[in-house]
């Protein structure tokens, strides 16, 4: 009632003298109370409406996301035209924050246009700033996109497509999409904490964060792709015999029926032998034929011996033997 009553039934609680523990029977502060009711649950209502418009926009998110991890599992992802499509977009990329279109072709930075390609793909191996003069800005797109392509299907035919592709899919995309997408929740709950201060500026908190929320959607498929296509060139696989020069392990006998088993020696078990230990750590020690006896110094304490009385115990009401006629816990027992 304080809160959502108004200032004239304020003015009449305080009038009146009304307390928190007095019982309120009065009709027109009934009604006050039903209105400040309806108030407090529509603004409740609308609460819960605007997390329910959060949680659609993490839910499309979401299904996004989702929905091709899923065909990355289900190897229904074209994961090579992915790739193919993310070259071409950071080639463009490269293309237009180096060599803009409204700048004369003399002050475009080629070097830097190199240097931002090659943290991609190895392009300096295939260009240089030579192959670039006097060429237009489609044709050293052109060029970049010829050479990003070759170089992925080098890699491609290095290791062969089907191993390509597993790579792709198992190594790459799945790591890389759980972890952005781990990242992404934490930046989406920051903001939707923080929303709600929009409304200070003149400004729709709902509508504020679906614009937010799309362009860190944006920037989170951004280093997915980013990050996809830069370990691509990056990928090697080792091959060659292992450290023991083994490349299969021995062939297990199988014993025939009526013959035993030959034990398994310290040498097949990968222990080392008797001799070879003893080199190593010394002789091992002899062990004890005759067990050690158990020694405490509670045997070197003298056992308590009974007391024995060359006379009768005397009572504490008898009479003393001293022969005072007291009774012993009046004369000498007084100090037992």
């Amino acid at each position: 009632m304080r809160l959502f009553g108004g200032e004239r039934m304020n003015a009449i609680m305080e009038r009146v003298g009304f307390t928190d523990e007095a019982p309120i029977e009065s009709g027109l502060v009934t009604k006050s109370i039903e209105r400040a009711q309806s108030k407090v649950e529509n603004h409740n209502y609308e609460i819960r409406k605007h997390v329910l418009e959060y949680d659609d926009v993490m839910n499309k998110q979401r299904e996004v996301i989702y929905g091709d991890r899923r065909a990355v599992l289900q190897a229904t992802f074209d994961t090579r035209g992915f790739m193919v499509q993310t070259l071409e977009g950071k080639v463009d990329e490269a293309v237009e924050h180096n060599a803009p279109e409204n700048v004369h072709p003399g002050e475009w930075d080629l070097a830097e246009l190199l240097n931002e390609m090659e943290t991609v793909f190895p392009v300096k191996a295939r260009l240089s700033e030579a192959n670039f003069e006097k060429k237009d800005r489609d044709e050293i797109r052109t060029m970049l996109h010829a050479a990003a392509l070759e170089a992925y299907e080098e890699k491609e035919r290095e290791l062969t497509p089907e191993v390509m592709r597993v790579i792709e899919s198992r190594y790459l995309l799945l790591p890389i999409i759980d972890r952005q997408w781990v990242d992404h929740l934490y930046v989406m709950d920051h903001l939707k904490n923080g929303i709600g201060l929009r409304g200070y500026g003149q400004k729709d908190p709902r509508v504020e964060y679906e614009k937010e929320a799309y362009d860190i959607f944006e920037s989170l498929k951004n280093n997915i792709a980013d990050e996809a296509i830069k370990g691509v060139y990056r990928i090697v696989i080792e091959q060659g015999a292992p450290p023991d020069g083994n490349l299969v392990p021995p062939p297990f006998a199988v014993p025939q029926p009526g013959q035993m088993p030959e034990p398994v020696t310290a040498a097949a078990q990968g222990r080392l032998a008797p001799q070879e230990a003893a080199q190593l750590l010394g002789p091992a020690p002899a062990p004890s034929r005759r067990p050690q006896r158990l020694h405490t110094n509670r045997e070197d304490a003298e056992l308590a011996k009974p007391t024995h009385r060359d006379q009768p115990k005397v009572g504490r009401n008898d009479l003393c033997p001293c022969g005072s006629g007291k009774k012993y816990k009046k004369c000498h027992g007084t100090a037992a």
